[in-house]
C-alpha cells in the first residue's frame, strides 16, 4: 500500500514539473496562443536555451507514461522475462492495451 502511495505522489510531482516546464515556455514567448509561441520561436528555438528545462520535461516524460527506466512496478523475476512469459496470448493483449490506455 506504502508503494502504491508513493507512487501516486510521485505521479503529482512529475505532472507539477511537466506544468512548470510549459509554465516556462510561455513566460519566454510572452503568450498562451500556441501560433504566438511558435512565431516565437523563429530566430531560436526554446529547446536550446532552455536545454536544462527541456531535459526536465523530458524526464518527466517518461516518468508519466512509466516506460523505461521508470517501469518498475513489475516483481524482480519479471525484469528478466518479463509478463508478457506469463500471460497467454489474450490476456497478455487485454493486460497490455489497459498498461496503453494510461497514455491517453
Amino acid at each position: 500500500m506504502f508503494c502504491f502511495q508513493f507512487k501516486e505522489r510521485c505521479g503529482a510531482i512529475f505532472s507539477a514539473q511537466n506544468g512548470f516546464s510549459i509554465l516556462s515556455v510561455i513566460v519566454c514567448a510572452k503568450s498562451l496562443n500556441l501560433v504566438a509561441i511558435v512565431l516565437a520561436q523563429k530566430t531560436i528555438w526554446y529547446c536550446i536555451p532552455l536545454f536544462p528545462i527541456f531535459i526536465i520535461f523530458f524526464i518527466s516524460c517518461l516518468a508519466e507514461t512509466n516506460r523505461h527506466p521508470f517501469d518498475l512496478p513489475e516483481a524482480e523475476a519479471e525484469l528478466v522475462s518479463g509478463y508478457n512469459v506469463e500471460y497467454s496470448a489474450t490476456t497478455f493483449v487485454l493486460f497490455f492495451l489497459a498498461d496503453i490506455q494510461i497514455l491517453f
